[in-house]
């Protein structure tokens, strides 16, 4: 009996050992992510001398491309699942930044906001070739990236996750800045993201785990960030920020409910809609 006894509790002790190993591993895979995006921001917005649009651009371009081999090395070479998806996740979750930034430099080409667009934020291009040729090698290596992220967060859906990711992140390139415009492309994307995920991602059980759920969440990540280009860097009337405000609350609420009841970060992002909606 003493036997059985001491047997179920080394057993306990090793279960509880091998669980505190795995949180400290995720907490170190957060941190780790944390620190990437950090990253990834300085890129974004900082201004170094000397180096124009394009070649700023490219040095993002090659950091995601640092991240996407870091997390086919991990997955192939030393066999680490779980820090292979970790930076395929992040690689793929910053990939509408990028859309961002071409949209920004096509933009540039049809019309000079220096006046308009806070200087921390502008982008200027002044080549039409140099910013088609970055265009379309950007898109093209993005679109591998996306693959892989999502192969490795979701196989059996890869292929109409990718395509549907590059289809919504291609609207940001649109060199369109027309607040009823915007407007109206948020809510027809967003309608076309959440008819997809009702008809389509939900009804797969890949979709439903953790990873899958965040696969799904990346779907909204650009239409947010349309709204709040709008709304942070060009005039926008009263009525149709109300519209843009609603579209990013609407977002975070859907998304949210992508996680379990009792899901923190489900938690969270419904919280964070409410400011948008008490705005709006």
């Amino acid at each position: 009996m003493e036997v059985v006894m001491k047997t179920k509790v080394n057993e306990k002790k090793e279960v509880g050992g091998e669980l505190t190993q795995s949180s400290v591993a995720s907490l170190m895979r957060g941190m780790g992510a944390i620190a990437l995006i950090g990253a990834a921001l300085a890129f974004i917005l900082q201004n170094w001398d000397g180096f124009d649009a394009i070649s700023r651009y490219l040095s993002f371009l090659g950091f995601t491309g640092v991240l996407a081999s870091c997390g086919f090395f991990c997955g192939l070479k030393i066999r680490e699942t779980k820090g292979a998806r970790t930076f395929l996740a992040l690689a793929a979750a910053i990939i509408p930044a990028h859309f961002l930034q071409l949209g920004a430099l096509n933009f540039s080409l049809l019309r000079d906001v220096s006046g308009i667009v806070p200087e921390f934020f502008l982008i200027q291009a002044t080549s039409p070739a140099a910013v088609f040729l970055t265009t379309g090698v950007a898109v093209a290596i993005l679109g591998v990236v996306s693959f892989l992220a999502f192969s490795a967060m979701a196989r059996v859906n890869a292929r109409t996750l990718t395509i549907q990711y590059m289809i919504v992140n291609a609207l940001l390139l649109a060199p369109v800045r027309a607040p009823s415009v915007i407007a109206m492309v948020i809510i027809l994307s967003l309608v076309g993201v959440l008819a997809t995920d009702a008809m389509h991602h939900r009804t797969l059980s890949a979709m439903r785990t953790g990873e899958g759920r965040f696969a799904r969440m990346f779907m909204v990540t650009p239409i947010v960030l349309m709204a709040m280009r709008s709304l942070v860097l060009y005039p926008v009337p009263a009525s149709l920020a109300a519209v843009l405000l609603f579209s990013v609350a609407a977002s975070l609420m859907v998304v949210g409910g992508y996680h379990e009841k009792e899901s923190s970060l489900g938690k969270a992002l419904q919280v964070t809609s409410i400011p948008f909606f008490a705005v709006g």
